[in-house]
C-alpha cells in the first residue's frame, strides 16, 4: 500500500486561526483520504520556528532556524532512496515558496510519485487538480 508524506512550512503556513490546532493532522489526513490520495500509512512533519508551538498531535516537529525551508524542501524532495515509490507528497507552503516547490514536481512524477501542494487560501489560485486549499 502506498505511503503519504506531507512536508508542512508552518512560518509561511501557520494553524488558520479559526483551527482548532489539535485537529490539524486529522484534517489532513481526512482532506487526502477524500481526495484519494492516502490509503497507507501517513507520516506529517510541520518544519519551522516551533518555539511557539506545544504539541500537535500526531504531527511531528522539527525546530529549524528562520530561512531554512528552502534547504529542507529540498532534501525532502530528494528523498527517493529512502521511501519507495508509489507514495504520495503533499508540501504545504505558501505562494513564496511555490515556485521553488513545484519545480521538482515532473521529476517525481518520472519517479513514480504523486506530489500535491497545499497552500493558504488567500494566495492565488494555482492552476492545477492536484492542489489543496490551507
Amino acid at each position: 500500500m502506498a505511503k503519504t508524506w506531507v512536508f508542512w512550512d508552518i512560518n509561511s503556513c501557520p494553524v488558520p486561526k479559526d483551527c482548532d490546532a489539535r485537529l490539524v493532522g486529522s484534517s489532513i489526513e481526512s482532506a487526502l483520504k477524500k481526495a484519494g490520495y492516502c490509503e497507507g500509512d501517513l507520516t506529517i512533519t510541520a518544519i519551522g520556528n516551533l518555539n511557539h508551538i506545544l504539541q500537535l498531535n500526531p504531527i511531528r516537529l522539527c525546530h529549524t532556524p528562520p530561512g531554512f525551508f528552502t534547504n529542507s524542501v529540498d532534501d525532502f524532495l530528494r528523498f527517493e532512496n529512502k521511501i519507495t515509490s508509489p507514495a504520495t507528497l503533499m508540501i504545504i507552503t505558501s505562494d513564496v515558496h511555490v515556485e521553488h516547490v513545484t519545480a521538482h514536481f515532473p521529476y517525481l512524477r518520472s519517479k513514480g510519485y504523486t506530489p500535491l501542494l497545499a497552500y493558504p487560501s488567500n494566495s492565488k489560485e494555482l492552476p492545477s487538480d492536484k492542489n489543496f486549499s490551507w
